[in-house]
């Protein structure tokens, strides 16, 4: 098997090889993809068991039709992981498998960006057609930065989603919770690396890549002034720390430096201060996005309420309050996600109503 060549401890190739033989049964193609197919796993060995860090990534098209681009398959596989990694008593720290399947269009019809880049060079084909090959190359004549950028919407929701979990439930926190999250939030800050490099035309496929590919910039002024020569330090510094899945930086201090971070990628993008941000990617959406009206104005408001949610947390995380001023920021942006002023709270009324109509209002009957 081809993952045996990636000289990983023969306990990492027995559970690869396990979760292949749970797929093939099913799928007629399987690719591994992501930090695991191109040797840079993230994990420690424990004595006799195996903690992970990085998730294992697979892409696979299934034996019966019906099953591609299936939601509910998609779960069926993940529990079935689940299941094997529960019994696997050579497993430690439990590794997130995320399993996609999908049709062969799907390597015949992706979007130009560093994503499908990656998957193109990095995965590996273990078995079926290696439909890898049909994908589109990225180079500086076809990348467009705007379709790149949705990362960066996705991003910003991520880290507010995990970050938020993270701290409304810190009193409970574990050590392996912390360390889960410290290994994301080096993840999200070495990802802003995909979304700037390729501005100066620089495709890079690892992390390591990516960090000498930034210190060659570490003299243009332009990332000097939205950056600053600490920031590009940190980036050697992240990529060293998650290779040995090393966490010693503070959760609330790298939590705000990764929310930061993300806001100077886009002042950088739109050329203007971090305070004027919000009014910018309001003004100066077609700089940021691309497609149809509609879509590029949702991607406007997500990420203005992603960012004004984001603020909020890191106030909330570094004064242990949040000012109603703040309040009113997420309120205004969510309103405008949604359809516009006081949207939020009439959604409220209508959801309420709509719970308590069947024991409260019987007299106009059935809703239907």
């Amino acid at each position: 098997m081809k993952f045996e060549k990636l000289n990983y401890d023969k306990k990492i190739n027995d559970i690869l090889m396990d979760i292949y033989k749970i797929l093939d049964r099913e799928c007629s193609h399987i690719f591994l993809y992501g930090s695991t197919s191109i040797g840079k796993l993230s994990y420690k060995i424990n004595g006799d068991k195996v903690d992970f860090y990085s998730d294992i990534e697979l892409i696979v098209i299934p034996k019966d039709k019906k099953n591609e681009n299936n939601k509910e398959y998609k779960k069926k596989l993940m529990g079935d992981m689940l299941v094997y990694i529960k019994s696997n008593e050579n497993i430690g720290r439990l590794p997130f498998i995320d399993i996609n399947p999908v049709s062969d269009d799907f390597f015949h019809n992706t979007q130009i960006r560093i994503s499908t880049y990656e998957l193109k060079h990095n995965a590996i084909c273990l078995k079926g057609e290696n439909l890898l090959e049909s994908i589109i190359d990225v180079n500086p004549e076809n990348y467009n930065y705007k379709i790149q950028n949705i990362e960066i919407v996705k991003g910003l929701k991520v880290l507010l989603i995990e970050s938020y979990n993270f701290f409304v439930n810190r009193d409970t926190t574990s050590v392996l919770d912390f360390e889960r999250y410290n290994y994301f939030l080096n993840s999200s800050y070495l990802n802003v690396l995909r979304t700037l490099l390729p501005l100066y035309n620089r495709f890079e496929l690892t992390i390591e890549d990516r960090v000498n590919a930034i210190s060659d910039l570490r003299n243009d002024k332009k990332i000097v002034k939205y950056f600053g020569r600490n920031v590009l330090n940190n980036f050697g510094v992240l990529a060293e720390n998650k290779r040995n899945c090393e966490f010693v930086t503070s959760s609330d201090e790298f939590f705000s430096d990764t929310v930061d971070l993300y806001m100077n990628l886009l002042s950088f993008i739109l050329e203007c201060d971090n305070s004027e941000l919000v009014d910018m990617v309001y003004n100066k959406k077609d700089i940021l996005f691309c497609g149809e009206d509609w879509k590029v104005e949702m991607l406007a408001d997500l990420t203005v309420f992603f960012l004004n949610s984001l603020q909020a947390l890191k106030e909330l995380v570094i004064s242990c309050n949040l000012s109603n001023e703040k309040i009113e920021l997420i309120k205004k942006s969510y309103d405008k996600l949604l359809y516009g002023e006081n949207a939020f709270e009439f959604k409220r009324i209508v959801e309420d109503y709509i719970a308590m109509e069947k024991d409260r209002w019987k007299i106009i009957g059935s809703k239907d």
